[in-house]
């Protein structure tokens, strides 16, 4: 998230109760997530994948992305994933009316 990878599409508030109280948690879109490796192929998806836990992360050396200038299109995540036309268009469709019913 620090990086401009993702975005929160939402957030939940959790009680812990005897634990520190309500935390809000994001939440994340699985689409994005999933489309990270392919989106951005110059990461080493593997080394931060089985990165120890207390070791940093290879992505705390990357660079924050910049607001707007850091756009993929679903027609490149398409080419570079080698998928045809029409996954992009089932995909597109489903994100729209994904948006449409938050929205309503």
């Amino acid at each position: 998230m620090r990086l401009g990878f993702v975005s929160p599409i939402g957030s939940v508030e959790v009680d812990y109760k005897s634990h520190g109280g309500v935390t809000t948690v994001p939440l994340y879109s699985a689409e994005d997530i999933a489309l990270l490796p392919v989106v951005r192929p110059s990461v080493d998806w593997r080394a931060v994948v089985t990165a120890r836990a207390g070791c940093r992360s290879p992505l705390a050396a990357l660079s924050p992305v910049l607001p707007g200038e850091d756009t993929v299109l679903l027609a490149e995540v398409g080419r570079i994933a080698g998928v045809g036309r029409v996954w992009s268009t089932r995909t597109r469709t489903a994100t729209s009316r994904r948006r449409s019913r938050r929205a309503g």
